[in-house]
């Protein structure tokens, strides 16, 4: 994984707000949430009065509520989780690396600051029973996501999940 410097998005998001006069943005990037310190030097040095949304994992998320206060703190409306799906054995089979728990927990924090969530599902899944399946409908139910991205499994070359399909 590679990482530009705070400094360096910094000044990219000066032009950009300079040409564009952006009065939103998004960082649609799964590993923005990551490292926890260069999350709050981004924070320090962030400037504009512009809605924020980003990608963050559930277990980052729960694990941190002192940043997901900060980013709350700096703009950012929107968090888009991926959930997945609702059961552990699930989540473990896809190798989420997630407690089924901080799915929830992820969801009562960033609510706590003010945050709406985006949670994005998986349905159809290799092995997933009618009862998981449903499960992840009563996760989703429990959550209540502002906005709810329902995705149906499709292996993906090259990964686990097709070698196991094949």
């Amino acid at each position: 994984m590679r990482v530009r410097s705070v400094d360096n998005v910094i000044e990219e998001l000066k032009v950009l707000m300079e040409r564009y006069k952006f009065k939103s943005i998004t960082f649609w990037d799964d590993t923005f949430t990551f490292n926890k310190k260069w999350v709050m030097k981004f924070c320090e040095k962030w400037r504009w009065d512009s809605g924020i949304a980003i990608t963050c994992r559930a277990d980052i998320a729960s694990n941190n509520e002192d940043m997901m206060k900060r980013l709350s703190e700096i703009g950012v409306q929107w968090v888009c989780i991926g959930h997945e799906t609702g059961t552990q054995r699930m989540l473990d089979f896809i190798g989420k690396g997630v407690k089924l728990e901080q799915n929830y927990k992820s969801s009562d924090i960033c609510r706590k600051y003010g945050m709406k969530i985006m949670g994005t599902n998986m349905l159809g899944l290799p092995t997933e029973t009618k009862e998981e399946s449903m499960a992840t409908i009563e996760m989703i139910k429990k959550i209540e996501p502002e906005h709810l991205q329902l995705f149906y499994f499709t292996p993906i070359p090259g990964t686990y999940l097709y070698d196991y399909c094949i």
